[in-house]
């Protein structure tokens, strides 16, 4: 039986930081002219609205707390602040925000929803609950798996009523689990793996496979130099809060960065990498790799004085330690696969995450600076 469809779980749109507008959910995309539907049940539509609703609350009172500091600190006019507020915010309520966020969404990709109500078998539902089939479990809070199992049988019911299979990118054991009886879904934890089944099966992909092989044995120079290019200009102005260990108040200044080196994260001597968008001169894949960067701040730091009840400048201190993660970055190739590498140039780049903060670790004033 081919896959026919392929579906979501509420784990990878929190791990993808709920970005529905870039990185490979920007790339689901390519399912709404495609003969494989993305499709994704109510109870976990349900669900990422909730997430999505809770991640706008948190964004408007970092802006609220943001505006308050620019008017003491900045000393912006409260007029200029009110306008800003007025831009930024637009009066849309967190519901309407969210909705036009997941239409969009919808309408991008051609989503179809599997409603729960038509397709739950509940005789079923109730026997695996009480016997600890997957997606229950033996032991623990079974309560709290009903939205799973109610979102994996309903797209089981979906599936068997169409004749296909479905991919389901899950990083729960539990849907892991259910995959493993099912005869009409897979599960696969990782996004652009699921992705890459759907891609045809041409030169371009030839060309990947080839290039995953290449990359890690310095037969892809032209690819290794684009990107460590582009990390080089991309990673200076990489955002990070600085968080360090002290005996004093201290104040953290901008942190700068300084890429140093990446390099290909390989499986079995081959870089781990993903077509996830393949058309006839132009392909899309995800890379992984682990970046190795410095970063270094200058710390404000200062004493309690109790008798005159305020803080007391101290000396400050510069402190750097190294910052290494590992990443996906998002490629765009283009030009002519049946003539090999010297025909084609990178287009295009997204780095699919990045650190929004790093540990100093502990810092005192440098009291070398003093005289």
């Amino acid at each position: 039986m081919d896959y026919g469809a392929i579906t979501i779980d509420t784990s990878i749109f929190d791990g993808n930081g709920l970005k529905l507008e870039s990185g490979l959910f920007k790339k689901l995309a390519q399912f709404k002219e495609s003969p494989a539907d993305l499709v994704l049940s109510e109870i976990i539509l349900r669900e990422l609205k909730n997430h999505l609703t809770k991640k706008v609350k948190e964004v408007k009172l970092q802006v609220e707390k943001s505006f308050k500091e620019c008017q003491t600190h900045l000393v912006v006019d409260a007029e200029i602040i009110a306008k800003a507020r007025e831009t930024i915010l637009d009066g849309r309520d967190d519901e309407k925000i969210v909705t036009e966020r997941v239409d969009r969404f919808i309408d991008n990709t051609g989503l179809l929803v599997v409603p729960a109500t038509d397709n739950i078998d509940m005789p079923t539902l109730l026997d695996k609950y009480f016997t600890g089939k997957a997606p229950f479990s033996d032991s623990g809070k079974k309560k709290s798996e009903f939205p799973d199992a109610i979102a994996l049988m309903t797209l089981e019911a979906w599936a068997k009523d169409k004749g296909v299979k479905i991919v389901a990118v899950s990083a729960d054991g539990d849907w892991a689990d259910f995959g493993k009886e099912s005869e009409y879904i897979d599960v696969v934890s990782d996004l652009a793996e699921a992705i890459a089944i759907f891609q045809p099966r041409n030169n371009a992909y030839a060309f990947c496979m080839k290039l995953a092989e290449d990359l890690p044995n310095g037969k892809a120079n032209k690819i290794i130099d684009a990107i460590h290019d582009y990390l080089s200009y991309k990673l200076p102005d990489l955002d990070l809060t600085a968080d360090a260990g002290a005996d004093y108040y201290f104040e953290a200044d901008y942190v700068e960065v300084d890429f140093k080196d990446f390099e290909i994260i390989t499986d079995k001597g081959k870089a781990i990498l993903q077509p996830v968008e393949i058309e006839a001169d132009e392909v899309v894949i995800e890379l992984k790799i682990k970046v190795e960067a410095e970063v270094s701040c200058h710390f404000s730091l200062s004493a309690w004085d109790s008798i005159d009840r305020e803080y007391v400048p101290m000396s400050g201190t510069t402190a750097t330690t190294d910052l290494d993660f590992e990443t996906e970055i998002l490629l765009t190739l283009s030009g002519d696969f049946e003539k090999g590498l010297e025909e084609v140039e990178v287009s295009d780049y997204e780095l699919i995450y990045l650190p929004s903060d790093v540990d100093f670790g502990y810092i005192e004033p440098d009291w070398h600076d003093e005289e």
